[in-house]
């Protein structure tokens, strides 16, 4: 019959196609079983290329292989060999296993399970063996049919603490969980829960709980502390305090904590040198510092100046004070200003501003215009202490020599800015039976000079 006809018969008339375990079983059926030309189907198919034994779904493991000298080889051009049969008697290879197509016809090789559904107690693979079986038991199981249980020895209490535990398989026996919590201050030191495992023993040490504890801190370098209790170790919820001594600012919790797993609430803090940024040196002026240890700490001092021309705007001198703040803001050098100057009447005034209008090293040229002359200096200089080097000069018109009426005759003058003076105007008449000799109006010019010679009568 074809492998389908062969598993579909032993199926109704046994339990399944033959599983062979082990050697001995593969041997004990050659020497018992007659030959047959078309020698017998076994338990054994390619399934999604793996071949699996039919009854348990398993896929052979290599150790159980037992195939014929070059086999499998799925030599068949027309039909795939994913059957397998077994040589019985044959010349050679004789109990030995060869694939071929499904559709050949050969002997169905069955058995009759003698594994039932109570067999090994649940705790075990049952096995079929020749006309028996024997049990393969699972972990923590032991026994023909796995009927016993291994033990782990008993925990009854905890110092300090408590066991609770949890039974599958009866008292601490395979499988059994324990859970252990410790009392308020104590710390467990262990696994928090154990296994009973097959081997009878507990997955690790039984814990056990030790008070939590904390080391006492170090003392910070320039700090100090204080604890609530004495002593090198601390217990749980101990506190400790601590503070940094004048000039030095703290870098971490002012307070710790002893806490669970016995370590401190908090990183321990450290007492830093109170520092200052170092101050910018004024633009125009100069800074003179003297500083601990070459950087500007807590009491450090800057004084400061400014160059000739510039006045200091701030405290001339500042300290790091305990904020790491200055105690002033750092000055400032502005220029030295002198007072603005007007352009000069009938004149004019040219400068020039180095360091700004009218400050320090400004410098003015005075000129007047045509028929003026200057009184005072040419040139002005602003000076470092805010005045100018001289008096600021100013423009007078040019003056004529002054003027009489003639004899026997009269003058009538107007003046534009002084008397006898630039663009001044004299008209002259004559009383009667006099005639006038020379022109009858005069103009003071810019050279100070009349513009005609003085007329007469």
């Amino acid at each position: 019959m074809s492998y389908n006809g062969a598993q579909k018969y032993c199926k109704e008339k046994y339990t399944d196609m033959v599983a062979i375990q082990n050697q001995e079983e593969n041997k004990y059926l050659n020497e018992n079983l007659p030959f047959n030309a078309a020698y017998y189907w076994i338990g054994i198919r390619k399934h999604n290329g793996n071949w699996t034994w039919v009854g348990t779904k398993k896929v052979l493991t290599k150790e159980a292989e037992n195939w014929a000298q070059n086999e499998p080889n799925n030599k068949n051009e027309n039909e795939n060999e994913d059957c397998v049969e077994m040589y019985v008697k044959r010349q050679f290879d004789t109990g030995k296993w060869n694939d071929e197509p499904c559709s050949k016809k050969k002997v169905a090789l069955c058995y009759k399970a003698s594994c039932h559904s109570s067999s090994c107690n649940n705790h075990g693979e049952c096995m079929e063996t020749i006309k028996n079986y024997t049990c393969s038991c699972s972990d923590g199981f032991y026994g023909k049919d796995c009927e016993h249980v291994v033990t782990c020895p008993k925990i009854s209490r905890m110092d300090n603490g408590s066991v609770v535990c949890s039974h599958v398989n009866g008292d601490f026996t395979y499988q059994s969980s324990c859970n252990f919590t410790c009392s308020d201050g104590h710390l467990l030191v262990g696994s928090e829960n154990l296994q009973c495992n097959g081997e009878g023993e507990w997955g690790s040490q039984i814990p056990h709980c030790k008070a939590i504890q904390c080391k006492q801190p170090e003392l910070p370098d320039n700090g100090e502390m204080n604890c609530s209790s004495d002593g090198e170790i601390l217990l749980e919820n101990s506190t400790c305090t601590f503070s940094c001594k004048e000039g030095f600012t703290m870098v971490g919790a002012s307070s710790v904590q002893c806490t669970t797993p016995g370590q401190w609430s908090e990183e321990l803090p450290k007492c830093e040198a109170i520092q200052c940024e170092r101050p910018e040196q004024p633009e125009n002026g100069s800074m003179s510092c003297f500083y601990s240890e070459g950087v500007s700490l807590y009491n450090s001092i800057c004084n400061f100046s400014c160059d000739k021309g510039f006045a200091l705007v701030g405290s001339p001198s500042i300290q790091c004070a305990t904020t790491g703040q200055w105690t002033e803001n750092p000055p400032k050098c502005e220029v030295v200003q002198c007072q603005h100057l007007s352009a000069l009447s009938q004149g004019y005034m040219n400068c020039s501003h180095p360091w700004g209008n009218f400050s320090f090293q400004s410098s003015c040229l005075y000129g007047c215009f045509h028929g003026f002359v200057l009184n005072g200096t040419d040139r002005s200089q602003c000076l470092s202490s805010g005045e100018w080097n001289s008096a600021e000069p100013h423009c007078t018109a040019m003056s004529c020599s002054a003027l009489d009426d003639p004899s026997h005759g009269q003058m009538n003058c107007s003046h534009v800015f002084e008397e006898y003076r630039f663009e001044s105007i004299c008209k002259f008449t004559c009383e009667e039976g006099f005639q006038l000799r020379g022109s009858n109006s005069l103009l003071c010019q810019h050279s100070g000079e009349w513009s005609e010679p003085i007329p007469k009568c």
